[in-house]
């Protein structure tokens, strides 16, 4: 059975295990440049580092996938990525958030994080989706 396409946005992914690529650090002046410094800093009082892409919601899951620029900036770019069936969603909520609020979606075990434009309104898209 084939997904429809319910909604997109362009929308930033927070994943614990984002890591900045090591050729791009090497260019940017190694492990202890002043853009790897910060960027291990944030992730470990914001617990990862947003990564860019595209949020898809279909009338079963809910995914992120990312853009070209992010799966070339960071280690491993082509695994930060998620589909979640909306059978394994508990819950969808939106935290304010400077320029972009937050969707968190709730799953057995953890939760994923995205924010975008606009997240009210998909979060709304997923619990009816979700049938929450």
């Amino acid at each position: 059975m084939t997904a429809n396409i319910v909604s997109t946005r362009m929308a930033n992914a927070l994943f614990s295990n984002a890591k900045m690529n090591a050729t791009v650090g090497a260019v940017l002046g190694g492990e202890l440049s002043p853009v790897a410094v910060v960027l291990d800093r944030y992730a470990q009082s914001y617990g990862g580092l947003w990564v860019g892409g595209k949020a898809t919601l279909t009338d079963m899951t809910i995914g992120f996938v990312p853009n070209g620029l992010n799966k070339m900036m960071h280690q491993n770019g082509d695994d930060l990525r998620f589909e979640i069936p909306l059978t394994a969603v508990h819950g969808v909520s939106v935290r304010k958030a400077f320029v972009t609020n937050i969707v968190d979606i709730a799953v057995d075990g953890g939760q994923f994080s995205f924010r975008c434009y606009g997240a009210k309104d998909f979060a709304a898209e997923i619990r009816r989706g979700a049938r929450l």
